[in-house]
């Protein structure tokens, strides 16, 4: 018989919690990677619950600053949180009303920094005067804004020069999640991320899901390279792998490794799993793309924000790293690269 939602929660999430989240969590945490959803900022006509994505179920809903308040005191009832919140990149949503709405979330929640999803066809005027009035601390571009061609996506066909330009001009972070099936060990993607680091060097640059490599296979093509640039930062959003994040650690050092956690998406029970070079979802629920227990059965899983946590602290105890690498991992790091101001968190 399966577990009730209240069952599984309090006799396999909170003891993950208790027993091996809680002891070593810092009590402030910024989470770098967190998605704001309106129903209503969907276009006319589309039914998001029909998405084509990995995990339509969490982005199909409403998730508001009053839903990631009541998630982050349930999951994390220890910490003291802040956030960076952008609403999800789909060229389905209303992106003006959509931003429009992230920017009043910051106005009105100061421990609420938001970020501006970005088109290609926006220019640096219209982007400068979007930030001003905003008060945007970064941008998201996303590969789904892409302009069209043959062949697979580069990062330039949806991060543009226009964006960097206001970018440095500002001092905004950019969040950027990586295209191409070879994910970070793709050699186009290797050589953009480190032309763009080259060209513009006081860019405060993010590569999102430490660039989507969900195994140690693909970080480890890339961080030869990308090691060498110092304003390029990492955010383990989704990645539960430790294996991974510790590549990140020894190369890269942990003041440029960054806490996200993809909410809604990771609220999902599960966590991913490589295979050959493949990546994979290992879901509670059946998912697009992912690997799921048959009909009846039951696999004991928990948060994938868990799993996340779980690795972070697993791969820094493999390093040796002292208590201080959490706080910047999970906290000052993502401050530092924005200028949050100190002592501002969510209210308990």
């Amino acid at each position: 018989m399966r577990l009730t939602e209240a069952e599984h929660f309090r006799q396999i999430d909170q003891p993950v919690y208790r027993e091996e989240i809680a002891p070593y969590l810092p009590e402030r945490i910024l989470d770098a990677h967190v998605h704001l959803v309106r129903r209503s900022d969907y276009l006319p006509g589309i039914d998001p619950r029909k998405l084509k994505t990995t995990a339509p179920e969490p982005v199909a809903v409403d998730f508001t600053p009053r839903h990631l308040d009541a998630t982050m005191r349930r999951l994390f009832p220890r910490q003291r949180w802040e956030a960076f919140v952008f609403h999800a990149p789909y060229t389905v949503i209303d992106i003006e009303r959509a931003n429009s709405w992230i920017a009043s979330l910051g106005r009105r929640h100061p421990h609420l920094h938001p970020l501006m999803i970005v088109r290609p066809d926006m220019r640096a005027k219209e982007l400068d005067a979007a930030v001003e009035a905003g008060g945007f601390v970064g941008f998201k571009p996303y590969l789904s804004f892409a302009r069209p061609h043959k062949g697979e996506t580069r990062i330039g066909d949806f991060l543009t020069a226009d964006h960097l330009k206001v970018a440095v001009a500002r001092g905004l972070a950019v969040i950027l999640h990586i295209p191409r099936k070879q994910r970070a060990a793709d050699p186009a993607n290797i050589r953009d991320v480190a032309r763009i680091c080259e060209r513009w060097p006081t860019l405060k640059l993010v590569i999102a899901h430490c660039g989507r490599s969900y195994g140690p296979y693909y970080i480890e093509q890339a961080i030869g390279t990308w090691k060498g640039f110092p304003n390029l930062c990492f955010d383990v959003s989704a990645v539960d792998d430790p294996e991974t994040i510790e590549v990140v650690l020894e190369h890269a050092g942990h003041r440029r490794l960054i806490y996200g956690s993809d909410m809604p998406v990771t609220l999902l029970r599960g966590r991913h799993l490589c295979v050959n070079r493949h990546c994979f979802f290992l879901t509670e629920k059946p998912c697009p793309n992912s690997v799921s227990p048959p009909r009846g059965a039951e696999f004991p899983m928990t948060f994938m924000a868990y799993e996340t946590v779980r690795a972070v602290l697993r791969a820094c105890r493999k390093r040796g790293l002292p208590r201080e690498a959490l706080d910047d991992i999970f906290h000052r790091n993502a401050a530092n690269l924005v200028g949050c101001r100190r002592g501002v968190s969510a209210p308990r």
